[in-house]
């Protein structure tokens, strides 16, 4: 493990450069899987060939032409094989298992009626094998038994979503947790993280879960009664990682940014329960006012923290881009201090008010839990207190905005008359008169088959952490991945063509390499040493490792990721005609609202 911990350092990961591209598909390479010990990896095509790769020798071991009739898009080397045994998943709707040393194919299951998007195994469990798929469901293979009739009545069914959830449910991504094999993460085409228990499921085709089976992740701005500002913005799950240890998970969320979320120390999303009589008590107490929150360590335990000198300089600097108007910048110093002191009320106050300032998507959110946290660890915050009344605006939560000006102006009587206040407090009795303001702009929530589908929804969890800078709307197979051995570091790609890598801890991206001619789906951060690999729309694999010599110029990451949020946020189809080599284009005297396609310049 030291050994791990040295290789995977920071040093090395700003060394991190192109080391050797793979080069025998005809197709995109859709997956990637290292072997346990490292020795081998493992990658699937549109070409529906399989190649195994010795990485010490840079070179193809095996090349598998496999049996599927389309788009191979998951891989795994089963448990305790010698990495002789392999199992496929394609468009097909296929699962295959293949001996490498006959390349000759063992078992093939046909159970599923849509796409395999995902497999999974477990060390701890070696004769299981895990499927999800676009029709909905997650299914179970014991590969123990001698034969499995793929029928009607196929009894391998651990979750049916589109019978317990809405029938437009597919599942995009699954993922076993590495010490307790029990729970398993589920992604669909919908912003929830799902982690099951599966000692709770049946084995049936009618898959019933109960109450206690579940638990919900979901980022707290993208619940409906969190915000009502959202656009109709459509969200998957493209990937599912969990860290080393286990004790968080990651998500790729397609039209939004990437996620992780602790287990240890579940956190709810910010709910606001206002006393009947609408009185507000003055105390120094944040609980007095009735409002939970995901910071829930930082009300009962935490202290304001009292910054060092490289605190200081470090506040100091992102309150100079601030002032600038650079809050890119000014959120990657706050980001650093507060990776040193995270209980510190001014840090935190002066990052909520560059996110709110960014407006990038979550920002708001976000700002307000930095807000909150703020004025718990200092009640006399005013400028905190404030912010929260905006954010809350900011999210069309009006009638919440307004009891919490409430509140404020009883707390600060002389601050609630300044102009910024009293123009706050019109702002919102304005939105409040509009009728259907908050109807209008809701987001869309799919029809559940029961009641305890929107329980569990209401009952999600918030995110820990979050990670911004990429584009993911195109495909549906990006990946993020923990990078190092206690994962601190995040590795993903992105529709931009680049590979991104964040500090775990502070959350700024600290590499950012060009990977792909179109886009960097696969990202597999070797098991034990300093080495990634990346594939994606390029029929090549490549071994990205710690270089003494860029042999590519540095790209301006402010600007890559300030554009990436703009992309994040167009029209999918104007996003993947982009990235093929087209940009949208009007000429000076055309009227007309619908844009040309004009081929990019080289």
């Amino acid at each position: 493990m030291f050994e791990r911990d040295i290789q995977v350092s920071r040093s090395f990961v700003k060394m991190i450069d192109l080391e050797n591209e793979l080069e025998e598909h005809n197709g995109c390479v859709n997956c990637l899987e290292w072997s346990s010990c490292g020795d081998y990896l493992l990658s699937g095509s549109d070409d529906t060939q399989i190649i195994l790769w010795d990485v010490r020798k840079r070179k193809s071991s095996v090349k598998i032409t496999t049996t599927h009739q389309g788009n191979i898009f998951s891989v795994k080397f089963l448990p305790y094989s010698s990495d002789n045994i392999v199992a496929s998943s394609a468009a097909d709707r296929v699962i295959n298992l293949y001996n490498v040393n006959t390349k000759s194919e063992i078992h093939s299951f046909k159970c599923h009626s849509g796409r395999v998007k995902k497999l999974a195994v477990s060390n701890h469990s070696p004769f299981l094998l895990w499927s999800g798929s676009e029709d909905g469901t997650l299914r179970e293979f014991d590969l123990r038994e001698a034969y499995h009739d793929c029928s009607s009545s196929c009894s391998n069914i651990l979750i049916n979503l589109r019978q317990h959830v809405s029938y437009t449910n597919e599942i995009k991504c699954i993922q076993v947790h590495p010490t307790y094999p029990e729970l398993i993460a589920v992604g669909c085409n919908d912003a929830y993280l799902r982690l099951f228990d599966r000692r709770m499921l049946k084995h049936d085709n009618v898959a019933s879960l109960n109450d206690k089976c579940a638990d919900y992740f979901v980022p707290g701005h993208l619940l409906p009664t969190s915000s009502k500002c959202l656009k109709r913005r459509l969200f998957v799950t493209t990937h599912i990682s969990f860290s080393p240890c286990g004790t968080e998970v990651l998500q790729n969320l397609g039209g939004d940014h990437i996620y992780s979320y602790n287990l240890l120390e579940k956190k709810n999303s910010i709910k606001f329960k206002f006393l009947h009589n609408n009185h507000f008590a003055s105390h120094d107490k944040v609980e007095d006012v009735n409002f939970t929150n995901k910071y829930a360590n930082v009300l009962n335990n935490a202290k304001n923290s009292v910054l060092n000198s490289k605190a200081i300089k470090l506040k100091m600097k992102g309150n100079e881009a601030f002032t600038k108007k650079n809050y890119y910048r000014a959120i990657v110093y706050y980001n650093k201090a507060l990776a040193i002191f995270p209980y510190n009320s001014v840090l935190l106050a002066n990052r909520g008010a560059a996110l709110i300032q960014r407006k990038w998507n979550g920002d708001v959110y976000s700002s307000l839990c930095d807000s909150q946290a703020a004025v718990a660890l200092d009640p006399f915050h005013h400028k905190a207190f404030l912010r929260q009344v905006k954010c809350l605006q900011e999210l069309k939560m009006h009638s919440e905005a307004l009891k919490c000006f409430e509140l404020f102006k009883e707390k600060f009587p002389e601050e609630s008359q300044s102009a910024t206040a009293k123009q706050l407090e019109a702002d919102i009795k304005q939105s409040m008169n509009v009728k259907n303001a908050e109807n209008n702009s809701r987001l869309p929530e799919s029809k559940h088959n029961n009641k305890d589908e929107h329980s569990r929804r209401e009952k999600s969890y918030d995110f820990s952490n979050r990670f911004v800078g990429t584009c993911n709307i195109t495909t549906d197979i990006k990946e993020a991945s923990y990078f190092g051995a206690y994962g601190q570091y995040i590795a993903a790609g992105s529709d931009c063509g680049c590979m991104f890598i964040w500090e775990r801890n502070s959350a700024n991206i600290v590499k950012v390499l060009h990977g792909d001619e179109s886009i960097v789906n696969c990202v597999q951060p070797h098991p034990t040493t300093c080495l990634i690999a990346t594939s994606g729309i390029d029929p090549v694999v490549r071994l990205w490792s710690p270089q003494f010599e860029s042999k590519k110029k540095e790209l301006n990451i402010q600007d890559l990721v300030c554009s990436n949020q703009k992309n994040l946020n167009s029209d999918p189809l104007d996003e993947m005609l982009r990235t093929m080599g087209y940009i949208p284009a009007l000429s000076d005297d055309d009227d007309s609202d619908e844009p040309r396609v004009n081929c990019a310049t080289s």
